[in-house]
């Protein structure tokens, strides 16, 4: 045993003897000491205060927990820095189990309401402070009352904390949407985080444990059909509790007052029974409707940083290309982003082209053979013209190949019925023929070159293959490919 002495007394810890799993924030072990004239063993909390500063908000609220009586707050004895080692601890009673271990042993033989109420009853005791990771570990039976302990990542309501530091301390599977999207938790963030919980004394696991982006179904999914005997009237409260829209969730006053009122509802009163009937269909219209709203906000979201990163990305692939043909070319220019030596030139089209369907709200690509491979974004013409006459031209696309990450990739193309074969092209993204390139179907234009990824690793090959079209250009001798599809030799020829 080792000695601490925190604010209010002296107290005893047993290193030896640690209580449940080591946390983000703190470790807890067994101690001893004086409580209320009788020496009884402890929970003792020792602080990991190097976490950015997520354990000083505990010692703040520790204390302000012991100034304090609660009927469903686990109380705080002693909370304090200990001079000899330097430590910060919390001092608490040592409980018998946690709502966890419950669930584990049998989840069918908890009596699920009876929890909640508890759990209500301490969030509106304990109002002004946003848990934010209320979960069944953190619930615990002392004294044969449910409590909630563990305020690691709390914060008081009116106070501001870095969310970007604290998602890394979230429980994923009852973490609501908003701690997801960095935004400010609030106390209807507790209420998102019971629904999981009473999902979980019902199922025997929260909502979403099984998905395999727990995070994406958090954020856009509803949540499966509760399968609860509980009466319809509170699973259809559990449906707006898992609201994505903090806004919409009920207050923690108002959950206690319906789980009541079902309490005390006549089993025999058919007006009663119709109401919770359409009561629930309704909520599980509201959940479907949510979570579509949430699915294409987030869609909207998603394509408009894809859309930010094509035209970055294109930008420094034009840039780079401009700094090669320059570095090594004196006669070469670059005038307002097209590069020239002599009467030959590289040009761009004057703006980016976004893929139609890309732009659905269901985010899909027509699905048809090879094309369901491809998710296109958008796309940008290209072409070198030199005094002949001839001009090369090809289509740089912005798509993700088999669910990859987004990247930039230039494909052209050739009417292989047409006399004069009539490549290499490029097509407008919008244009069937493009997409018809892409599948088994014989379509009036195939791929003359490509199509294949111009940037990161494949950046150099993409460079040099212009920088030699560019100079044939400049001698006069660009001209059409003589077989189709066209190949590259080493020395860029074709």
């Amino acid at each position: 045993m080792m000695k601490i002495v925190l604010g209010k007394q002296e107290w005893n810890v047993d290193y030896d003897s640690p209580v449940g799993k080591s946390g983000g924030f703190g470790d807890v072990f067994i101690g001893s000491g004086d409580v209320g004239g009788t020496v009884c063993e402890v929970a003792v909390k020792r602080l990991k205060l190097d976490v950015d500063s997520a354990a000083h908000r505990e010692m703040d609220i520790a204390s302000y927990i012991q100034s304090k009586s609660y009927q469903n707050i686990v109380p705080v004895y002693d909370v304090g820095l200990d001079d000899a080692t330097q430590r910060y601890f919390v001092v608490m009673p040592l409980c018998d189990s946690s709502l966890q271990d419950a669930i584990d042993r049998g989840y069918n033989s908890i009596d699920t309401l009876a929890v909640v109420q508890s759990v209500l009853n301490g969030l509106v005791e304990l109002s002004e402070v946003v848990h934010r990771d209320l979960k069944p570990d953190n619930i615990l039976l002392h004294e044969g009352v449910w409590k909630i302990t563990d305020f690691g990542i709390a914060r008081f309501t009116q106070k501001a904390t870095s969310l970007r530091t604290l998602k890394k301390a979230l429980t994923p599977a009852y973490a609501a949407p908003e701690q997801y999207r960095y935004e400010r938790a609030s106390n209807s963030t507790d209420i998102y985080a019971l629904g999981c919980i009473i999902y979980a004394l019902e199922e025997g696991r929260p909502p979403f444990l099984d998905c395999l982006d727990i995070e994406e179904a958090h954020l856009n999914k509803a949540p499966d059909k509760l399968n609860s005997e509980l009466p319809k009237t509170i699973i259809a409260l559990v449906n707006t509790m898992l609201s994505k829209d903090q806004s919409s969730r009920p207050s923690a006053k108002r959950c206690m007052d319906v789980i009541q009122d079902c309490i005390n509802q006549s089993a025999s009163d058919p007006i009663a029974e119709m109401l919770s009937s359409a009561d629930l269909h309704v909520s599980e219209e509201e959940a479907e409707k949510a979570a579509e709203e949430a699915r294409k906000k987030a869609s909207a979201e998603r394509k408009s940083r894809i859309r930010k990163s094509a035209e970055d990305s294109l930008e420094q692939l034009k840039q780079n290309l401009s700094d090669t043909i320059l570095s090594k070319a004196a006669t070469a220019k670059n005038l307002k982003g097209d590069i020239y030596i002599g009467n030959a030139r590289i040009k761009f089209s004057s703006r980016i082209n976004d893929y139609d369907s890309w732009l659905a709200s269901d985010f899909k690509n027509p699905r048809s053979i090879n094309q369901k491979d491809w998710e296109f974004c958008c796309a940008i013409d290209m072409s070198v013209v030199g005094c002949t006459g001839f001009e090369w031209a090809t289509t740089l696309f912005y798509a993700s190949f088999k669910g990859e990450s987004y990247r930039w990739y230039e494909a052209n193309f050739f009417a292989p019925f047409s006399l004069d074969m009539n490549g290499p092209v490029s097509l407008s993204i919008n244009d069937t023929n493009f997409h018809l390139a892409f599948t088994n179907v014989m379509g009036v234009y195939q791929f003359c070159f490509g199509p294949r990824a111009i940037d990161v690793e494949d950046e150099a090959d993409f460079q040099k293959r212009w920088a030699a079209l560019l100079a044939r250009a400049a001698k006069g001798e660009l001209y059409a490919p003589r077989t189709l599809p066209v190949r590259f030799n080493e020395d860029y020829s074709y």
